[in-house]
């Protein structure tokens, strides 16, 4: 065994991990290799195959009508489809337009903010949790968070009916305060696991909760670690919330740079696979790849072992350093990273 592997071996089995990365301490649990399926948890959802299939208003009919016919027929083609059970008028969505421009996401935000619920848009934050609570009390907040359109992007299986999910709120607000229910809500997988640090968090916590909120988003989305708010507020005040994911992975700096298979399994989630290398590079995640190398890599062994691909034909690192083992331990647990750097790495890579 060459010295290198020696040396990690022993970091991984005989020296405990002192790690000053976000969610340190936090017991966010995840899959044992350190991957994930976003499902329909991802912050900007895409069309579905049907998206008419389903009853009533979802995000897929606001996002398939203005494919088909822009923003300035949205209307007419909802009520066409019987889909509008607000009764939207055309007026309203003229004037997001006007204010946010014809992007689906942010014109369902914008007639969220207006009163109108747009089912499955996004997955709701720990501020939909307090408003509810504010607005009905904390016994009432799954009734009024389902009436506000907010239960459409709960996870595939953790969503049986209203009782249940309050049963599950209460659970978590008596275990560690309503102020932390949406960090409950992840860890026991009713919404996304967003364990590291993405530009489309950022935008999506811009957009939701307003500049000033974004460290405090993070932190309930289990992005980042409560300590690391004023490391995040600086990157963002020094580059803007679109480069602070880059500021944050520059040297010497807060958030593991090595480039994994969570960062890729998030990106093909956020932004699909054909905008994969484009992705990796916006969150300051490098390495010598492109999209047609990429692309080549899913052909010759499939999208799941992708990372393992653009190693062997050293697009990016072929060995695990300090920050994977950071990074695996953040992700998937102390008791996990020797799975988790196989997942990334290979079963081979100590050899």
């Amino acid at each position: 065994m060459k010295a290198w592997a020696r040396t990690l071996l022993v970091i991984i089995f005989c020296v405990p991990i002192i790690v000053i990365f976000q969610n340190c301490g936090e017991g966010f649990e995840s899959f044992s290799d350190g991957s994930l399926n976003l499902g329909s948890g991802s912050p900007l959802p895409g069309i579905g195959d049907d998206p008419f299939a389903a009853q009533g208003l979802t995000f897929g009919k606001v996002e398939a009508c203005i494919a088909k016919v822009g923003t300035e027929s949205l209307v007419a083609c909802l009520d066409k489809n019987n889909s509008n059970p607000d009764s939207i008028p055309q007026t309203q969505v003229d004037s997001c337009v006007n204010n946010v421009g014809e992007k689906p996401w942010d014109v369902a935000h914008c007639l969220f903010k207006n009163g109108f619920t747009v089912p499955g848009y996004r997955e709701l934050t720990q501020t939909d949790l307090d408003s509810c609570a504010s607005a009905v009390g904390q016994n009432s907040v799954a009734n009024c968070l389902n009436k506000k359109g907010l239960l459409k992007n709960l996870l595939p299986g953790s969503f049986s009916g209203l009782t249940t999910l309050q049963n599950q709120l209460n659970t978590c607000s008596n275990a560690i305060g309503f102020g932390n229910v949406e960090k409950c809500l992840r860890k026991n997988k009713f919404l996304s696991f967003r364990p590291v640090l993405m530009k489309a968090d950022l935008l999506f916590c811009q957009k939701v909760v307003g500049d000033n909120n974004i460290p405090e988003c993070l932190v309930d989305r289990g992005t980042l670690g409560a300590n690391l708010t004023n490391n995040i507020a600086t990157c963002i005040s020094n580059v803007g919330v679109e480069n602070a994911q880059k500021c944050a992975r520059g040297p010497g700096d807060f958030e593991p740079a090595s480039l994994q298979k969570i960062h890729v399994d998030l990106c093909i989630s956020d932004v699909g696979f054909d905008n994969l290398a484009a992705c990796l590079t916006a969150n300051g995640l490098v390495g010598d790849f492109t999209q047609t190398a990429i692309n080549n890599c899913r052909t010759a062994v499939g999208e799941n072992n992708v990372i393992k691909c653009m190693r062997k034909n050293q697009m990016i690192d072929s060995r695990p350093g300090q920050d994977d083992l950071a990074l695996c331990n953040e992700v998937a647990g102390q008791s996990n990273i020797y799975n988790c750097l196989s997942a990334n790495f290979g079963f081979n890579f100590l050899a």
